[in-house]
């Protein structure tokens, strides 16, 4: 992605384009994925957990790059904790994520044999591990750090948890698969890295008991974690500017976000996008509605979220909007480091913000899909795209009334 690290950029914001148009690559990256597995493990256990918590700042031999300590406090010299190492715990559902998404696409289930449902069974025992169970009987996933990075050691970050959840769904529905392709196969496997029955039920004990916060009745707001709602809210512009230097980290103790309901980026709006299927477009307006003024966008990440979302509901011109937003962003020169290359995320992010926000397209284990009528902005007369399923090629050709 940048420094010569790979980060979950990589498989939530560049990885569809690729499992969609030249699956071949997709692969190839979930390649990397499988060959620094060990890695993974290495990282789990130097933090007390099992399975394979993959690392923040991935190279070669995927142990994690990132340091404990990344920022200086520029009034004393000193160096400040940093918590993306350790609590970014969403990485490893990130990737399991697009172990899922590339299967449904390219109809490769060989691919669960060759690897991957070993991988989603060691992203899932993790989360299984770094879950501890609170008064209410529930499991939860406590001190971490979701996409947004000016909050941090929050408990139950939305996105995280049903990562987590799904994660376990996922490795359940791989091993299954497995099995069925390929028996001998699956039994070496599970044998080699000591997954035995009690520990399957476990697993799935874990997907039924975490705590996974959900749609508020009233509001139809999600939570973006324990806690938020009872933080200050103040214009985005007033918590930028009592920065206390501009070389200061916003967020953490020192920072001025933390006390907020300001993010850096998108979160919950991150999760509205990655089960979309999962919420209303009631739901998803809320949610929007709420957090898209309370929102920094102090990322290159986050327009894509707000552009798709936006789609998903209607908003034609905050959608066209934040689509330029991400699709320009190197064009325009936005942010510090325009000059260090392209944010080959935030072009994945413009790609995917057309393609499945504005034409409204999923790949689907049993065929291409259309969520609603595709919408496009008053400014844009025609669409078009390229896509592969399952090894068939298929253009698609959106007008504002044809399709």
């Amino acid at each position: 992605d940048y420094y010569g690290s790979i980060f979950w950029d990589c498989e939530i914001f560049v990885f569809p384009l690729f499992a969609s148009v030249l699956p071949e690559i997709a692969r190839n990256l979930l390649g990397y994925r499988l060959a620094t597995l060990d890695g993974a493990r290495r990282k789990a256990q130097r933090f007390g957990y099992r399975g394979a918590f993959f690392a923040w700042q991935s190279q070669e031999s995927g142990d994690d790059q990132c340091d404990l300590f990344v920022f200086d406090n520029p009034f004393t010299g000193e160096k400040l904790r940093a918590y993306f190492c350790d609590e970014q715990i969403h990485i490893s559902g990130d990737i399991a994520h697009a172990a899922r998404q590339y299967v449904a696409a390219s109809g490769d289930k060989a691919f669960w044999v060759q690897g991957g449902a070993e991988l989603l069974a060691e992203i899932a025992r993790f989360y299984v591990s770094r879950a501890t169970e609170g008064s209410d009987g529930k499991l939860h996933l406590t001190s971490v750090l979701g996409p947004d990075e000016y909050h941090e050691r929050v408990d139950d970050n939305a996105y995280t948890n049903w990562l987590a959840r799904a994660s376990a769904e996922w490795a359940l529905e791989a091993l299954a698969e497995m099995e069925s392709m390929d028996s001998l196969a699956h039994a070496e496997m599970t044998a080699r890295i000591g997954l035995d029955e009690q520990e399957v039920r476990v697993i799935r004990e874990f997907g039924n008991r975490l705590f996974v916060p959900e749609p508020d009745p009233r509001t139809m707001l999600i939570e973006q974690f324990a806690g938020y709602h009872g933080l200050k809210h103040e214009p985005v512009a007033e918590t930028r500017a009592r920065l206390a230097h501009p070389d200061l980290h916003p967020g953490g103790e020192l920072g001025p976000y933390q006390e907020t309901q300001n993010i850096k980026q998108a979160d919950v709006v991150m999760l509205l996008y990655l089960f979309r299927h999962a919420f209303s477009p009631e739901v998803k307006r809320a949610n929007w509605r709420h957090y898209e003024p309370r929102t920094a966008h102090d990322s290159s990440l986050s327009p894509m979220a707000y552009s798709l979302v936006a789609a998903d509901i209607g908003l034609m011109d905050w959608a066209h909007k934040y689509f330029l937003y991400t699709s320009h962003i190197d064009l325009e020169s936005y942010g510090p480091h325009w000059n260090l290359g392209v944010h080959a995320a935030s072009l994945g992010g413009a790609w995917l913000s057309a393609v499945h926000g504005m034409a409204q397209l999923s790949l689907e284990p049993h065929g291409l899909k259309f969520r609603q009528w595709p919408r496009l902005p008053k400014e844009w007369s025609r669409l078009a795209f390229r896509v592969e399923w399952h090894g068939t090629a298929v253009v698609v050709d959106v007008r504002q009334h044809e399709l």
